[in-house]
């Protein structure tokens, strides 16, 4: 019998059900693990970003991006690496936006909305609760205040709330809602990398928080269904990976919401240290978990780049992000190897912005 993994992490993570989701996806067993103060992670070295995951001979790997990665080289079938290069680099770059930006919204609308934050507050309690005995009201009310401390620090006072949700993740979740509407996933008839991050936003915040699914159930109807194909994977059949259309318009359409306010910011920040979001507003600091990303991101690029995706990033407004900052490239980890990075969390839960 197939020993299973553990993963280690909260239902209501957003990292946590990206890997989750993979892992349901290539039938690969798994346990789940809510008490992440184990002897294991912490003899590994593991820094603390949810979710830690221990194979079934008790190596520890961490960072969802590097665990998918890993464990493809080991479960090659039904890849979530699509072969064409184009669809393989736009694939990594919606997985960054997602990764590196959509849950600064995510976590904010959680933490600065009344009827989100009880939900959520409650369901993290009480998962907690499992192994950090105490009164429920208490927890609760701890972890609301703990992780709402660090909403400026990426760039989410409070009162910057309904900017973002208006100017920046708005505008995104009507791309994405027109683009998979007719469409099972990003790249085809099975699901890419970019899909699973963008299941485990979905999933644990966008479409589970009270509020933030009542606003997609009003904007964005096809997320909700395009999420859902993954809930449950086991029941549904896949296909293969779509060839990217000639004048690529709906790729194109997708993509030019990361030009808003993400790459300018993440190119700025990583040439200055810190850059406003919003013209006139307080710069926000690029974090050293941020700037490796970037850095890798620009890897993939380089890697992959090729006239079609060249063609398609610069209708998107996109390819001076990229073109231009090459020499900030950073060599590609190898996937074969156990990923263990010493950084994996954007910002520690009670960070202060950057002055």
């Amino acid at each position: 019998m197939q020993k299973s993994l553990k993963v280690y992490g909260r239902s209501q993570s957003f990292f946590t059900r990206k890997v989750m989701g993979y892992l349901s996806y290539k039938t690969i067993p798994w346990l789940h693990r809510r008490d992440t103060s184990a002897p294991a992670l912490k003899e590994a070295g593991w820094p603390g970003g949810i979710p830690a995951v221990v194979l079934p001979d008790g190596q520890v790997i961490w960072d969802s991006t590097s665990v998918i990665l890993h464990l493809e080289t080991k479960h090659p079938d039904r890849s979530i690496l699509p072969p064409c290069k184009t669809a393989a680099f736009l694939s990594f770059l919606i997985e960054d936006y997602n990764d590196e930006w959509l849950y600064r919204p995510a976590v904010a609308w959680r933490w600065f909305d009344r009827d989100n934050a009880l939900q959520a507050g409650w369901d993290l309690a009480r998962e907690y609760s499992f192994f950090t005995p105490g009164v429920g009201g208490k927890i609760r009310a701890a972890i609301e205040a703990r992780v709402g401390r660090s909403c400026a620090a990426f760039g989410l006072p409070a009162p910057l709330l309904p900017r973002w949700i208006d100017e920046d993740l708005g505008p995104w979740i009507a791309a994405l809602s027109t683009y998979v509407a007719t469409r099972r996933f990003l790249f085809g008839a099975r699901p890419a990398l970019a899909d699973f991050a963008l299941f485990g936003a979905n999933a644990a915040h966008f479409i589970g928080d009270i509020s933030c699914r009542a606003y997609l159930d009003a904007q964005g109807p096809e997320i909700v269904a395009y999420t859902h194909r993954l809930q449950e994977p086991e029941f549904d059949t896949f296909g293969d990976w779509a060839p990217i259309e000639p004048n690529a318009e709906a790729l194109v359409a997708l993509l030019k919401p990361l030009g808003l306010h993400y790459l300018p910011w993440v190119t700025a920040a990583c040439e200055k240290g810190s850059a406003p979001i919003f013209p006139g507003g307080e710069p926000v600091a690029v974090s050293p978990f941020t700037r490796r990303s970037r850095g890798l991101l620009l890897g993939r690029y380089a890697q992959l780049r090729n006239p079609q995706l060249d063609e398609i990033l610069a209708a998107a407004g996109l390819l001076r992000f990229f073109s231009d900052d090459l020499n900030q490239a950073l060599p590609l980890p190898d996937p074969h190897q156990l990923p263990q990075p010493p950084v994996n969390r954007p910002f520690p839960a009670d960070a202060q912005p950057a002055r």
